[in-house]
């Protein structure tokens, strides 16, 4: 069986569940960015910081420079 290759939405679709620690959705997260071929890391910090829940991280990460 075939399976098709991914694309940027489907990190979209991948979002935090409310009862989900960071470490465990951070590696599911990972795993499905491993399957998405040529994506552009704009791409995946975008849907990353989008679908966590973890506010401090978002803004923590947010407030450090390059």
């Amino acid at each position: 069986m075939y399976k098709h290759p991914g694309n940027p939405w489907d990190l979209k679709n991948c979002q935090q569940k409310a009862e989900e620690t960071l470490r465990r959705y951070n590696r599911r997260f990972s795993r499905q960015c491993n399957e998405l071929p040529n994506i552009a890391d704009a791409d995946v910090i975008g849907a990353f910081l989008s679908e966590t829940t973890y506010e401090s991280l978002v803004h923590k990460l947010g407030c450090n420079g390059p």
